[in-house]
């Protein structure tokens, strides 16, 4: 679509040309803005989404809200209120609002179906797609959920740069190579983008291919100082 799809959109059951479609909200898109990582955020993200699905619904059949669990959630050290709130989600209730939690095929014959069986006629020979695929890990032994291990807090020493800005470049690109600290190699990379530009590769990357590689990491690691040092770039 032209337009980010609404909760009340989301929560529709799509049948497009024989396939069954599923969309997830938009508070579990992978954002730029870096507090979208903050696990109490989300889980007030989602009372709200449902609330506002269970206020504003007059569709047939009943709204079906997809819940995304990603790995890096699950490592979060807050994920214990997660579970909490799947807890709850499971006896039926969330603050006040009945649901009912399970698979999408035991779901799907109460939910809201909406057909777009006309995409067929639509032209999509220029657009471009990535295939979904299901990353491949050996078995690792989990149980559940709560066997995931926890992502350690996350320090360092902060240290500052400010003399490599008037260093030539290969020393600049030498203290990048020994750099061990994230928010060391962030302030690097700064210099670097500032003097050489975005599409500048080093390490079989571009200065702005190894800005967001830190900025996702930092992300996961709530490392909030590195976050916002490459937010401000």
């Amino acid at each position: 679509p032209m337009r980010p799809v609404g909760a009340l959109g989301t929560s529709k059951v799509y049948r497009v040309c024989g396939m069954t479609v599923l969309c997830y909200p938009l508070i579990f898109e992978v954002s730029e803005f870096y507090l979208y990582r903050d696990m109490a955020l989300l889980i007030d993200d989602i009372k709200t989404e449902l609330a506002f699905v269970s206020r504003f619904w007059r569709l047939s059949g009943r709204p079906t809200v997809c819940l995304l669990i990603r790995e890096e959630h699950m490592r979060d050290p807050q994920f214990k209120e997660m579970l909490d709130l799947m807890a709850m989600l499971k006896k039926g209730y969330c603050d006040g609002i009945k649901v009912r939690i399970g698979r999408l095929q035991n779901l799907i014959s109460s939910s809201c179906i909406e057909h777009l069986d006309f995409m067929n006629t639509v032209d999509t020979s220029e657009m471009t797609f990535n295939q979904f695929r299901q990353t491949e890990h050996d078995y690792i032994g989990y149980q559940s959920l709560t066997d995931v291990p926890r992502a350690s807090v996350y320090t360092e020493e902060i240290d500052t740069i400010a003399n490599y800005e008037t260093k030539p470049l290969y020393e600049v690109l030498d203290a990048i190579r020994n750099a061990t600290g994230l928010h060391v190699k962030c302030q690097l990379y700064g210099v670097l983008l500032k003097r050489e530009g975005p599409n500048y590769e080093f390490n079989g990357a571009t200065v702005e291919e190894h800005l967001k590689s830190l900025y996702h990491t930092a992300g996961c690691l709530h490392y909030w100082v590195a976050v916002r040092y490459c937010s401000s770039l």
